[in-house]
């Protein structure tokens, strides 16, 4: 799961982001000769581990779950190709991860996501009102206006934006939450650091297969699956990470590259505890329920995304969908519309989500309805949500959390990136390296 910003392609035309310089290599001459253990083998500490392994460094990642992958996550047979049911498209022409594939001779194909059909006022229309793209402009260009640290749902009906509750609903989820969640301060000014590029795009395989080929398969001799770590104890030079199961490993250094909702829960104890800003920071950025549901139809009966439904916030019809067989509508359902699916069970949901479907298409929908697949990132052990946004209050909570402790544990993941590119593989991704230079940097 990741930002996503193609609700900006259908109502912003035009416009680019500048390129920034791309992260320095890790030195390989580095002063640094120990050993390091990374907790997590999702992009962050695959990234992390790839980079030690190719500077000669002694690395064992230890990951939780039975696989590899964090929010990547792949799907074979429902569909006639492999899905993602995690992170898919690539975010941004600068996105390292697209250089990546292009490294590696894969062509990332550029998504174009177009909203044909928009709900608003119990009506199918072509396009979303003009006034709403004027509202939408505003918090991406963010003008010289200074937005206030409340709700975006607040500052919507405050801007006199209440009959288009829906469409900023759209907006919200986007980023992983709900409008009345969301910071309409602090998401303006996240948008400003925003350095991969506006465009988007997928892979013929899954984003999982890129990872999984090009960082994790050269990592394997060195990945420990089924590892949960419950302990790390850095009060002397030689930090021990334990297991549940009470077995001990030992290292100089320690990346901690998983979810911030597992800090947050306190399921792994430190020794000496962390910093009680650090903590205090950990709860300060927020990540909140997410679902990934594919809707599979026989036939296509409908023609671009569909924006501004109640049920949950968006449909995507995706470019693949021209090319295979088997269609499909994809909605990636955050915040409070996620807890409520979840409280209700999939069956249920399926049929309130093709009950809406049907009132914007008519019998079509079920005539050619052939499965749904709900993936329900917030009941993973080892996840438990979608990816961080912005709340009201985060203030600089990112960058307290993300400094490393006593030059011994250091953090990565997508909700320690400070470049604007949270809630992304390839921030993710950015962060682990970052760790790394910090630790080859040393003596």
């Amino acid at each position: 799961m990741h930002r996503r910003k193609f609700i900006k392609q259908s109502i912003i035309l035009g416009g680019g982001l500048l390129a920034l310089p791309v992260f320095s290599s890790a030195k390989t001459n580095s002063k640094f000769k120990g050993t390091t253990i990374i907790i997590g083998a999702g992009a962050a500490g695959l990234y992390a581990g790839k980079r030690l392994q190719e500077s000669n460094h002694s690395v064992q990642i230890l990951e939780a779950s039975a696989g590899i992958g964090g929010r990547l996550k792949k799907l074979e047979g429902f569909m006639d190709y492999p899905i993602d049911l995690g992170a898919q498209w690539i975010h941004g022409q600068h996105a390292l991860t697209k250089k990546l594939a292009e490294d590696k001779g894969i062509t990332p194909v550029k998504e174009e996501f177009k909203f044909r059909h928009v709900w608003y006022k119990e009506k199918m229309k072509p396009r979303v009102p003009l006034r709403f793209s004027e509202f939408y402009l505003s918090l991406h260009m963010g003008k010289s206006k200074k937005f206030p640290d409340i709700s975006l749902k607040d500052y919507a009906m405050q801007e006199g934006h209440e009959s288009t509750l829906n469409l900023v609903e759209a907006i919200a989820s986007e980023t992983g939450t709900s409008a009345n969640r969301l910071s309409a301060h602090y998401y303006v000014k996240e948008l400003k650091n925003w350095d991969s590029g506006n465009k988007d795009y997928y892979l013929e395989n899954t984003y999982f297969d890129l990872i999984n080929e090009y960082w994790a398969k050269p990592l394997k001799p060195h990945i420990q699956l089924n590892t949960v770590v419950t302990r790390i104890d850095y009060s002397q030079s030689k930090i021990k990470v334990f297991d549940k199961n009470g077995k001990s490993y030992e290292a100089d250094k320690v990346i901690i590259a998983v979810p911030i909702t597992i800090l947050q829960k306190g399921m792994i104890e430190f020794h000496p505890k962390l910093p009680t800003l650090q903590t205090e920071a950990f709860n300060k950025i927020k990540m909140d329920a997410g679902i990934k549901l594919y809707l599979k139809f026989k036939q296509r009966f409908f023609e671009g995304s569909i924006m501004g439904t109640s049920k949950v916030p968006y449909y995507i019809d995706i470019d693949k969908n021209k090319t295979h067989k088997d269609q499909v509508l994809i909605s990636l359902i955050m915040g409070e519309q996620a807890e409520y699916i979840s409280s209700i069970g999939e069956l249920q949901a399926t049929e309130e989500i093709l009950e809406e479907l049907t009132t914007l298409f008519g019998p079509v929908v079920r005539e050619n309805f052939n499965g749904a697949y709900f993936q329900n990132w917030t009941n993973e052990p080892f996840i438990q949500g979608a990816y961080s946004y912005q709340g009201i209050g985060v203030g600089d909570a990112r960058t307290i959390a993300s400094r490393p402790v006593n030059q011994q544990l250091f953090f990565a993941g997508e909700a320690f990136n400070l470049n604007g590119n949270y809630q992304t593989v390839h921030g993710a991704a950015e962060t682990g390296l970052e760790a790394v230079q910090a630790i080859l940097s040393q003596k």
